[in-house]
């Protein structure tokens, strides 16, 4: 769940105001197959959106028979990893503007009971938290996030992060960015305090549901085995032996979805936070998301959870046997996203060789 440092080739052409079609130049399935046979990848699933419309949404997998390789169905569910973060972000925002928090406001206004070894605990605010410049650690222990002490219950998130009293700030709230998955661990429990929901309950019903993403959970228990995608490391690729999921890490990243259900994310995000009839986010509110508000010293910016560079959007992520990347382009609408179960994955690589096909 680690952000990724990373360098983009996605810079399409101007497209004129007039322009109404977009087409590929290339097999789109093919091309895919190609990369992940190539690089001994086990699967790769692909969506791109032009404004509203949605132009590729399928899973390619290596191995097939009678030249069918696309599929849909079995083993179609990934989990997204850090690419989850920025609907926790949009649900923070729906909660500022019902009035029910400020991302102003110091954490412990919402979370009386956080507690850390900082003098500066009561100065981390809500929007440190989403921007990454908390000063908070990236995870709590080191081995968080090998899943070593796993827990699925449904106090997970809560005792999680009741038990943050010993970790250090890394500096001072505010001073510089510093990526964090335990901050967003923590926007998670305000969401679940804020809105008397539990915070997968409160995403469910507010984001999802909503938006028809009826095949994405922050519990593994809604799928049956055989509809994940399973995840993969190592070259010769193999299945990992521990499968990445912990329910006090939901908020940072484990989040289980389609490309499907990716695609109309992507339309919700291309069209200013409206997708068909549901459009809950002002404009003021919606834009706050990718408003730089710090810069990542490595040539990036930050916005609330995504992040900035060339006039594109994007937040990419990494976990135990998976890889991913969303990518979005505001002015020219059009946005791609790449899947792969496997962790060593170069999920950039083949963003860049599906937009070099797009043609206006």
């Amino acid at each position: 769940m680690k952000q990724l440092f990373l360098v983009f080739a996605f810079l399409l052409p101007y497209t004129p105001a007039s322009a109404q079609k977009v087409v590929f130049s290339k097999n789109i399935d093919s091309l895919i197959h190609q990369y992940i046979s190539a690089h001994d990848l086990p699967s790769a699933a692909v969506g791109v959106v032009y404004k509203d419309s949605i132009l590729y949404g399928k899973r390619i997998i290596r191995e097939y028979t009678q030249g069918i390789y696309a599929t849909n169905g079995q083993k179609s569910i990934y989990n997204i990893a850090s690419v989850a973060k920025p609907f926790v972000a949009t649900a923070i925002l729906l909660l500022a503007q019902e009035g029910k928090l400020n991302i102003k406001s110091p954490v412990v206004n919402y979370l009386p009971y956080f507690d850390i070894d900082s003098r500066f605990k009561n100065k981390i605010t809500i929007e440190h938290l989403l921007t990454h410049t908390s000063g908070l650690p990236n995870t709590s222990t080191p081995d968080d996030y090998q899943y070593l002490k796993v827990d699925t219950t449904d106090n997970a998130l809560a005792n999680h992060i009741k038990s943050l009293s010993t970790i250090k700030l890394k500096f001072k709230p505010g001073k510089r960015y510093d990526y964090s998955n335990v901050g967003y661990e923590i926007l998670g429990q305000i969401i679940a305090e804020v809105s008397h929901m539990s915070f997968d309950e409160y995403m469910n019903v507010h984001l999802f549901r909503p938006l028809q993403m009826s095949r994405t959970s922050y519990l593994l228990s809604k799928f049956a085995k055989n509809e994940i995608a399973p995840p993969h490391t190592g070259h010769p690729n193999k299945i990992t032996s521990k499968f990445p999921y912990n329910r006090a890490f939901s908020p940072s990243g484990n989040l289980f979805t389609s490309i499907d259900d990716l695609n109309k994310w992507m339309i919700f995000n291309l069209n200013n936070g409206k997708y068909k009839q549901y459009a809950p986010l002002s404009e003021p509110f919606f834009k706050l998301l990718t408003t730089p508000k710090a810069s990542t010293g490595e040539g990036d910016l930050i916005g609330l959870s995504w992040f900035l560079k060339n006039k594109l959007v994007f937040h990419d992520g990494l976990d135990l046997g998976y890889s991913a990347l969303m990518l979005f382009y505001k002015k020219q609408k059009i946005g791609i996203t790449v899947l792969i179960n496997h962790q060593g994955a170069n999920c950039n690589e083949l963003l860049n060789l599906i937009a070099k096909s797009i043609k206006f």
